[in-house]
């Protein structure tokens, strides 16, 4: 696909451009076609000249001469006429025009034209040509040619400018603005398209609203199970008081119904928005499920939660959001006890580590899944085997999945049970250190940046020495965010020690200065020149 500016350079400027070429190559052309045969009939014109004066000469017939050479004179483009005889002239007309029989050049816009007289070798007719006369008509309509030339070339630059301020200008920058356009058009158009980013906008509300609801109708309804549980466990707690929370419970849950069945509709699988991911154990997480899982199905006869870790995997980390991932688990949990038979049979949760990644599986011994729907689950509005079900939970599981870098799969069978094997990238933690380095020689600096710091909630490491810093460099994960003055005093720079630094494997470096960055050569081992400011203001 192409580009406007190429489209306009393809199909306006090389074309206009192609144009007047041409026309210059005709005109030149035209013009030296016309210079030709306008000095061939001076030519001709001058060799009538000459065969009348000769003619005279032969009869010796002076006044036939001069009355030719005077008649040359007037009907040609000639300013001077001479007969001349051993280089002298003879006869010259008009007789003020000086050296015409001689051998010098008469100038660029006049040239001697000679012709001699068969058998008088002593006989010569000079004649001098002005340019000027033989021409007139060739400068004439090259000067007219060259007047309609520049104006065309300024009526084009002048569309073009136009065209620039008022179409293309507003055209790549106009149409989000709040100016108007000059051209009725783009001033629609421009008002069409403001027209559609807001309905956008408000239809992208809209879907977050229904998709919010949506997604906490669905996850409500586990927790108010255990809350229903336990509220029913309580023996000591009045009758009236527990079908108090029994009744507000139940309203609840119906109230999360409702929003399912008003405003969920099938849409295309976006991952949830939620708190960045952050470096979780995985354990600790999956216990609190569990709990809560088990509280909820205690009074269910016949129904077993199990959880299982193996050696080494208890302490295992990955970059997740903690309490997605509790709802993510949440929700596999409660589709492996939908689909125990009968409401009987166990769910086994298990937490493993293989190639870099942590292996979380939830299985049940129930019916299974056919192979037509297998492939379709995950999907958002995909669900199988509950009446009324909207296949969130997987959907939400699937996408939570896939955000953290990781991935879910399900395995079944009809009759053999159902594993759902969830896959995350084990976290890497970083060396600890501080959250930024500060190198500078001033005083107030170092406090400002601490004050700040502090105030933050941030952890500095301050040094007025660079004999210091270096020597603490080399504790330092390589991913710090090192901030260097530029005159540390001493003849020290902090651009060399920066080099130094990126040598070493430092990426992160600033160099924290009142210089302007333009006023600083190319330094591509800095990512930024700073000010002073701490970077937490």
């Amino acid at each position: 696909m192409t580009t406007l500016k190429e489209w306009i350079d393809a199909n306006a400027k090389r074309p206009l451009g192609m144009a007047v070429g041409v026309v210059l190559f005709l005109q030149v052309g035209i013009l030296m076609r016309m210079a030709d045969a306008d000095y061939s009939a001076q030519l001709r014109r001058i060799a009538g000249v000459v065969e009348t004066a000769s003619l005279g000469i032969q009869q010796e017939n002076r006044p036939l001469v001069e009355s030719a050479l005077l008649a040359g004179l007037h009907d040609s483009d000639a300013a001077a006429v001479a007969l001349c005889r051993s280089g002298q002239a003879d006869i010259l007309y008009p007789p003020s025009t000086a050296d015409l029989c001689g051998a010098k050049s008469a100038g660029f816009l006049r040239w001697k034209v000679r012709r001699t007289i068969a058998g008088m070798p002593g006989l010569q007719f000079a004649f001098l040509v002005d340019g000027r006369r033989t021409f007139a008509s060739v400068t004439a309509l090259f000067g007219m040619s060259t007047v309609l030339i520049l104006a065309v070339l300024g009526i084009l630059a002048y569309a073009r400018r136009r065209f620039q301020d008022e179409v293309l200008t507003p055209f790549y920058h106009g149409l989000s603005e709040g100016k108007p356009l000059g051209i009725s058009e783009l001033e629609e158009l421009r008002r069409r398209n403001q027209e559609f980013h807001a309905l956008s906008r408000k239809q992208a509300a809209s879907e977050a609203r229904l998709q919010l609801s949506a997604q906490v109708a669905h996850d409500i309804c586990s927790p108010l199970a255990a809350l229903d549980s336990v509220v029913k466990a309580l023996p000591q707690m009045p009758e009236k008081k527990r079908l108090i929370l029994l009744g507000a419970a139940g309203r609840i849950r119906d109230i999360a119904q409702s929003l399912l069945e008003k405003h969920w509709k099938p849409r295309e699988a976006v991952a949830p928005a939620a708190e960045p991911a952050e470096a979780a154990r995985l354990s600790c997480l999956i216990e609190a499920i569990i709990a809560e899982k088990r509280t909820q199905f205690q009074p269910k006869a016949g129904v077993r939660i199990g959880y299982q870790v193996e050696r080494g995997a208890e302490t295992l980390e990955a970059a997740v959001q903690p309490v997605e991932f509790q709802r993510m688990l949440s929700n596999l949990i409660n589709n492996a006890l939908e689909a125990l038979e009968k409401g009987k049979g166990a769910v086994m949760v298990s937490l493993a580590a293989a190639e870099g990644k942590a292996i979380l599986k939830v299985q049940d011994d129930g019916k299974g899944i056919q192979a037509d729907v297998l492939a379709k689950l995950g999907r958002r509005g995909e669900t199988y085997g509950k009446a009324g079900g909207s296949g969130l939970g997987l959907y939400h599981a699937k996408t939570c999945a896939e955000s953290w870098g990781g991935s879910l799969e399900i395995a079944s069978e009809p009759g053999a049970g159902a594993c759902v094997t969830v896959r995350l990238p084990l976290a890497v933690r970083s060396k600890a250190g501080p959250d930024a380095v500060l190198l500078d020689d001033s005083p107030l600096v170092r406090l400002n940046w601490e004050v700040a710091a502090e105030s933050k909630g941030k952890k500095l490491a301050a040094f007025t020495k660079p004999a210091d810093f270096l020597a603490a460099a080399a504790n330092l994960p390589k991913e710090t965010a090192i901030y260097l003055d530029s005159d540390l005093g001493d003849n020290v720079e902090g651009e060399a020690i920066a080099k130094d630094l990126h040598g070493r494997g430092f990426s992160n470096l600033y160099l924290a200065t009142g210089h302007a960055p333009d006023s600083l050569p190319a330094m591509p081992w800095i990512k930024q020149v700073v000010g002073k400011e701490p970077p937490w203001n």
